[in-house]
């Protein structure tokens, strides 16, 4: 629940790019085809994401139970 509610606090335009990648397991091409965007917006959108998502104590945590941080 907690990376669900991590995902959750990131804007759509920032979430909706890593549903598509991890849990749909699309490429980055496909990605930008389906969003109408190029493709180069779709990796500064992954990065910006993960970035985040990086910074977020709730992922740490869950890291750091896991024994990966």
């Amino acid at each position: 629940a907690t990376v669900a509610e991590a995902l959750g606090k990131l804007p759509e335009r920032l979430r909706v790019p890593l549903i598509l990648r991890y849990y749909l397991d699309l490429s980055e091409r496909e990605m930008a085809s389906l969003l109408g965007i190029r493709q180069g917006t779709v990796k500064s959108r992954l990065h910006e994401a993960r970035s985040v998502l990086a910074m977020d104590a709730s992922i740490e945590a869950v890291h750091s139970a896991a024994g990966e941080g």
